[in-house]
């Protein structure tokens, strides 16, 4: 983000040097050298601002969205434990978790013999 954020002074500088460089390898005054570096400057300063900008907010987008995303995964974790726990506690009444009394299971004979004990008593 340090990097971004030199942008403009580092593009002014580059270009300023560019130009000032050329301008003495063409031999051109003083007086129109500093001219042409200062106007480079100005230049190339304002358009590394508004480079700045559009990376700025194109960084500060994706981090939003990013966070967004976690967000909307943490929701999503959470509605589906919720879901889960009350699928868990309804789920007590169903037929699935019913099972038969032991009675039931056993065979005639041991049902009569049962049966024959309550009526002695």
């Amino acid at each position: 983000m340090v990097f971004v954020q030199n942008i403009p002074i580092l593009l002014a500088l580059f270009s300023s040097l560019i130009i000032s460089i050329i301008s003495i390898v063409q031999k051109v005054s003083f007086t129109m050298l500093c001219v042409r570096v200062f106007i480079t400057f100005l230049i190339f300063y304002a358009l590394g601002l508004y480079v700045r900008k559009i990376l700025v907010d194109m960084i500060s987008d994706v981090i939003l969205k990013k966070r967004q995303e976690e967000l909307e995964m943490k929701r999503k974790k959470e509605q589906e434990q919720k879901e889960e726990k009350n699928n868990k506690s309804d789920g007590n009444d169903t037929d699935d978790d019913f099972s038969l009394l032991e009675v039931a299971q056993l065979d005639k004979n041991q049902t009569k013999i049962i049966g024959n004990s309550n009526k002695n008593e």
